[in-house]
């Protein structure tokens, strides 16, 4: 998966793969990382979203054996259809996973 990624012109691998776990970046400024997540789910894919930076993270479980292909195929065409409908105003679900970023006084996280 981590080398098919490597090939979509607009991402890459930002961690090594330890064991069955890696993370994504955009490497272009017309890619949100977060829309990109909003866009591969509409294939039904689960996305899990991270940020500092905003990333995609993987975690590859048994159920996916034998799914790169279609993964790969999906996420360069969500890759595609970012760069080709860039909306400035569209942060994707970053209302709701990156929320946290925006809090000043980040000591009021772990109280709640």
């Amino acid at each position: 998966m981590q080398q098919g990624i490597e090939k979509i012109d607009g991402i890459k691998c930002i961690t090594p793969s330890d064991m069955t776990a890696f993370a994504i970046i955009s490497t272009d400024k017309k890619v949100n990382i977060l829309v990109l997540a909003d866009k591969i789910e509409k294939n039904g894919w689960k996305m899990e979203r991270q940020q500092l930076p905003d990333t995609l993270h993987f975690s590859i479980m048994p159920q996916h054996i034998g799914k790169a292909s279609m993964l790969l195929k999906d996420l360069e065409d969500a890759v595609k259809s970012a760069k080709a409908k860039q909306d400035p105003n569209d942060k994707g679900s970053a209302g709701v996973y990156g929320m946290i970023g925006t809090i000043p006084d980040k000591s009021i996280v772990d109280d709640f």
